[in-house]
């Protein structure tokens, strides 16, 4: 999709041969790198897992962003990440500044500073 970053980025991933494939649809890792200088994790280990093909929320095709999770929690584990949070923010409203379908995996410990919005 013409102007979104996401769909440049996949494009770039693509070339590269970063990105894998499951369940008929290709995926990439946004991560901290040199190939992601702009991506400012909240924690070490903060990553992004996001469908190269184009959706601008998780209710414009909510089967691939049920399995985008599916993918966000097999890296999580396929990395040893233990403890972490899912997100994924749709809607502006709340939150999502990309208007690409992506997953949040976020890394989690006891004193890690992170504040979420609510308490359990």
């Amino acid at each position: 999709m013409a102007d979104c970053v996401f769909c440049e980025l996949a494009d770039e991933a693509r070339e590269r041969g970063e990105t894998t494939w499951s369940s008929d649809q290709p995926w990439f890792i946004i991560e901290e790198s040199e190939n992601y200088p702009e991506f400012s994790p909240v924690v070490p280990g903060h990553f992004m897992t996001v469908p190269t093909y184009h959706y601008d929320t998780a209710i414009s095709e909510p089967y691939i962003a049920g399995y985008a999770v599916t993918r966000a929690v097999a890296e999580a584990e396929s990395r040893s990440i233990d403890d972490f949070n899912v997100i994924i923010n749709n809607g502006a409203a709340a939150g999502q500044t990309v208007f690409h379908l992506h997953v949040h995996v976020v890394p989690r410990s006891a004193d890690d500073g992170v504040a979420m919005p609510w308490s359990p």
